[in-house]
This record gives C-alpha cells, structure tokens and sequence, in this order.
C-alpha cells in the first residue's frame, strides 16, 4: 500500500472534487499538472496570473515553454523532471519567464504523481513569485557591502529633505564621531550644531545657496566635525541633488571622508617647510653678519 500523506474523511472521488475548485481558484500560487513527458494538462489562476499565459495556450505545452532560454538549452526543464521522477520531488529557486518575456524570482516544486503500482502518473508543480523577498534580499546585501566601504573608507553619509527641513545622519557617520545606535533625523538647525563653530557660517552659506540655486551644486568643501568627546575631526565633503521616488521632492545628498591623517600630515608638512624656512632666514643672517674675508670652503681630508 502506498504512504498516504494527505489523510480525508471522505470518500477520494468526494475529496479530489473539492480540492479542485480551490486549487483552481487559487490566485497566489501557481498550480499545475503535467503528464510524464512534462506536458501541462492542468492549469490554475494562480499560474494564468503569475506566468501570463492562459489555459488555453499553456495545456498542451510542454514545461519547457515557462523557462529561459538559457536554461532550455543547459536541458533543465528534462533535468527537473528526472530528478523529480528519480527521488519523487524536486525544489529550487531561479528565475523564470513570464509571456511578456519578464522574468520573476520563483520558487518551484515539481513533485512525481505514482499510482498503487508505483507507475508513474505525471507531475504536479507548485511555483510561488519571491520577486519581492529576493528584491528584500539584495537590498539589504547591497547595504551590508556599502556599510563595509564606507566603514574601509572612514566614510559616513547623510541627506536633507529640504521640503521638510529635516537632516538624515547615517549611522556610519555618527560612528565616526563617536555616537553609538542607528541613523538619526535632525532638524536643518541640529545638524548644523555637528560642524565646528569655524566652519558653521561657511557650510550653510553652501548649503543655502545650494537651496536657493540648484545649478550650484555639486557643493565640495573641507570642514571639521565635532566628535562626542569634543575634538574636532577633518572631513572632505561633496553632496548633490537627488530624486529618492521617481517624481518625489528632491533631496540633497551628501558623503563625508574622513581626512584627519591628512590634514596632520599637511599641517606637518607645513610646520617643516616653515621651519626649513626660519632655518635659512637665520643662516642668511649669520652669513651677512660674517666679516667679509671669511671663506667657507671644505677641508681635505687626510690622507
């Protein structure tokens, strides 16, 4: 006797009536039966709406008509259908095709449908569109590679919503200057309060402009932060205009680097050469003051 896996209380003839009208009323799942050679002869809702096709043209089709072309020349459609019949079920989540050509994320199972003598009937395949949980998916992979370059480049980001006055601070950016927990959201004139009192005047005059006279962004300026334990840190700043929506209120967004090593390693450069400077201003000194018979010359070694 066959494992039975689906247990009613009715009679199977009563039963298989029942279930048909929900499987083929079913809107979100794509339902269908093949026979052995993979040619659809069921055909639900569900799968009219998802694939594109309708009854009429998928029965009679073969599997093969809902697959890329790539993976009809690899042979995957056969390859699906004897794993199927090989262990009895089938599952793997790719892409498929829809009529219009489109394809969707879907996941798919292809289960063999046996008799009591174990010969083998066709198949059943249930396929569920994941566009949405992959598009989910890649999104926040996409984040975490971003969240990785800008942590590499000691980097942070953060955009105004110049409709609403309100400032978007990255939490990579307040890590940067010493702030725990995720993103905040200021106000235009609490953000400011982040740029050091030198550089305050200076920034919202860029970013007023910016406001006033589109045409003179991108904006591109050095300036210091202010870290929680009050020191100051030097970032290059460049922001722009951007559309978050299509047709949505325009944003301004900006990217912050970090340069502190920079900026120390100018500043050493400067107090050298200035040093280098006095140092010759004070040998010239000394050589003016020199009688005027004095001669430098090298002395012979011995020898």
């Amino acid at each position: 006797m066959s494992e039975r896996f689906l247990a009613s209380a009715l009679p199977q003839h009563e039963a298989a009536e029942l279930y048909r009208p929900m499987v083929v009323g079913l809107r979100e799942v794509a339902v269908f039966l093949m026979d052995p050679l993979g040619y659809i002869t069921v055909w639900n809702r569900g799968a009219q709406d998802m694939k594109g096709y309708t009854a009429d043209e998928a029965i009679g089709s073969h599997l093969s008509l809902l697959y890329t072309e790539q993976d009809r020349e690899r042979g995957w459609p056969q390859h699906n259908l004897g794993c199927a019949a090989k262990n009895g079920f089938y599952s793997e989540e790719t892409w498929r095709k829809r009529k219009d050509g489109g394809l969707f994320w879907a996941h798919i199972a292809i289960t063999a449908l046996r008799g009591d003598d174990e010969q083998l009937l066709g198949f059943s395949k249930i396929t569920m569109d994941l566009t949405r949980h992959r598009l989910l998916e890649q999104c926040e992979k996409e984040k975490q590679e971003i969240d990785l370059i800008l942590r590499a480049a000691q980097a942070g980001t953060w955009k105004w919503h110049v409709d609403s006055g309100q400032v978007e601070i990255s939490r990579q950016l307040l890590e940067l200057l010493g702030h725990d927990g995720q993103a905040r959201e200021l106000d235009f004139e609490a953000c400011l309060e982040f740029v050091h009192p030198d550089d305050r005047a200076r920034f919202r005059t860029l970013l007023e402009d910016a406001r006033r006279d589109p045409c003179t962004a991108p904006i591109e300026t050095e300036l210091r932060f202010l870290r929680q334990d009050g020191a100051c840190q030097w970032f290059f700043l460049r922001a722009n205009w951007h559309r978050g929506i299509e047709n949505g209120p325009m944003q301004f967004l900006g990217a912050c680097v970090g340069i502190d090593n920079l900026k120390l390693a100018e500043e050493e450069k400067q107090r050298l050469l200035s040093q280098l400077r006095q140092e010759r201003a004070r040998f010239s000194d000394i050589l003016e003051q020199m009688p005027s018979g004095i001669v430098l010359a090298d002395v012979p070694s011995a020898g």
